[in-house]
């Protein structure tokens, strides 16, 4: 809780000096082209800032030229930031494909910045010996990155870069596309859903030949591969589910590594992996190779028992069993937990009822940081399901967060958090979207697995931590990569705790709160097959 005290702080004397207006997701709401005539005026917009900055003959200040310059990489980061989110989950493929060229034009506007010599020489000849550990961090980080960049490198060795940066971005794009556009359908016997909950049933029933259509989509396929009895139809949704996107994306993916690994060799790096660990704390590919095999060689005993008790529960079903399927091991685990610790996931299932764990999740927040959350109604959005709050300390608006939390045709098929607006003390306040797809609740509650409370509450932290961190005088730079998960891996701690649980885990039907002994059930069997 220290380091949100303090950002929080840092906040509340931020919010005197200014009230910015967040309303980035209007730009989402309009056309196609008007988001892309507006992504171009703030990529124009960042040129003249950086052009500026270069061409000034007064006396520099590294504060106030830092300052300026963080501006403008801002200003060109959330135009790409808000052409992604529009790539992930507007309705319309006229908007998508105007997105996609927003985020393509941005990132060349990027690398053109990275590259420039003579910007870079303006930032390196700057006395930072003055500046506060904030600023000094961010001014290192600054020139180390203009060098991994390749800033350093002769003009055709940097055009070359150019050209590898925007190849990487555009078959990065079609690799998601791909996915997000692959909805695969199975069909399957009425029988194949014994063992399913019964609201799954209900939303599911049969049409006149006695079939029932399951798609892709993760609302469907984890509660399938958990608790259904039919090892064919899981065999068979299993791997349905890891087909999608192929054969597409064999070449895209075989494109993808191999031009990696030219920019890699471009900029003087063995291979990609030594490129991409040398900004985060693991500090080198070697680093991360020793640290993978501890973990292995951790888990070995462990996961060897684990293994040993699935395939004893599994011979209860069948037996003449003599491996575990990976289709067969999430099903195995549900039944092996309930035999060994008395849990049973579908018993919790009904005290996750989706409404009511989000409002958990604000009011836990809201005591913890004294925060307030005020919906609005009246932000302009991509569409209509996505909920809208602004975020206010002690009566200051700090920020904007944005719940999109249901699949649907062409959106991003998992669990993120999207930057729509990057804060800035004084500039801009930070806007933030949560990106699911949890069960809707049509006719039915909406009830949630435990697994997908914790996910909400992992992707809440990121959420929470754009906000809180976006009112500091650095909206870039400021911290290291890897940390970005910290706050998540302590949030997602929470909603495994019985007492946090009694805030708002409740019946969907008698209101009653969650026994304390299932809550504690669910804690102990947590550990089960975690090494496996």
């Amino acid at each position: 809780g220290l380091l949100f005290t303090l950002m929080l702080a840092c906040i509340l004397s931020a919010a005197q000096q200014r009230t910015p207006t967040p309303d980035a997701s209007s730009y989402l709401a309009g056309t196609a082209e008007s988001f892309l005539a507006s992504c171009r005026s703030d990529l124009d917009d960042a040129k003249k800032r950086i052009a500026a900055i270069k061409a000034s003959t007064s006396p520099r200040d590294a504060m106030a030229t830092l300052q300026s310059f963080d501006t403008a990489v801002l200003v060109v980061g959330d135009a790409e930031a808000r052409a992604g989110l529009a790539e992930q989950v507007h309705p319309s493929k006229p908007f998508r494909d105007a997105a996609q060229v927003c985020e393509q034009e941005g990132n060349s506007v990027l690398t053109d910045i990275t590259l420039d010599k003579d910007m870079y020489n303006v930032l390196a000849s700057l006395d930072g010996s003055r500046l506060d550990p904030a600023g000094n961090y961010y001014f290192k980080t600054t020139l180390r990155d203009y060098h991994r960049a390749g800033v350093d490198r002769d003009d055709p060795t940097r055009q070359k870069i150019r050209q590898l940066q925007d190849e990487l971005l555009k078959i990065g794009q079609q690799f998601d596309q791909n996915i997000a556009a692959d909805v695969r359908k199975l069909q399957v016997n009425a029988s194949d859903l014994d063992g399913l909950p019964e609201d799954f049933k209900r939303s599911h029933s049969p049409d006149a030949s006695g079939k029932v259509t399951l798609t892709t989509d993760n609302t469907d396929y984890f509660p399938f591969m958990d608790y259904s009895k039919s090892e064919p139809a899981r065999k068979a949704f299993f791997i349905l589910y890891r087909q999608r996107a192929y054969p597409k994306n064999i070449d895209v993916l075989a494109q993808l590594l191999q031009k990696r690994h030219e920019l890699a060799n471009v900029l003087g790096y063995p291979d990609w992996a030594a490129y991409i660990t040398e900004d985060k704390m693991v500090g080198t590919e070697q680093n991360a190779a020793d640290f993978i095999e501890k973990i292995t060689a951790a888990a070995q005993a462990g996961s060897k028992r684990d293994y040993e008790e699935l395939l004893a529960y599994k011979k209860h079903e069948d037996p003449k069993a003599e491996s575990v399927n990976p289709w067969d091991a999430a099903h195995l685990v549900h039944g092996a937990k309930i035999e060994k610790f008395g849990y049973d996931s579908q018993v919790i299932r009904p005290y996750f009822e989706y409404s009511r764990v989000l409002q958990g999740i604000l009011d836990i927040t809201s005591r913890m940081y004294g925060l307030t959350y005020k919906s609005v109604t009246t932000a302009k959005v991509w569409h209509p399901e996505v909920a809208v709050y602004d975020v206010y300390a002690e009566d200051k608006l700090i920020g904007r967060i944005y719940f999109d939390m249901f699949p649907r045709e062409n959106k991003f098929k998992h669990y993120a958090t999207f930057n729509l607006a990057t804060g800035k003390e004084g500039f801009r306040l930070p806007e933030y979207v949560l990106v699911c797809n949890f069960p809707r609740a049509t006719g039915e509650p909406g009830l949630m697995e435990r697994e997908d409370v914790i996910t909400l509450f992992h992707e809440f932290g990121h959420l929470i931590h754009g906000i809180m961190k976006g009112n500091t005088k650095w909206a870039t730079g400021d911290l290291e990569n890897d940390f970005i998960e910290a706050p998540s891996q302590m949030f997602e701690e929470w909603p495994k705790d019985p007492a946090i649980l009694q805030i708002f885990a409740r019946h969907y039907k008698t209101n009653e709160p969650i026994p304390a002994e299932l809550a504690e059930k669910a804690k102990a069997a947590d550990d089960f097959d975690r090494a496996l």
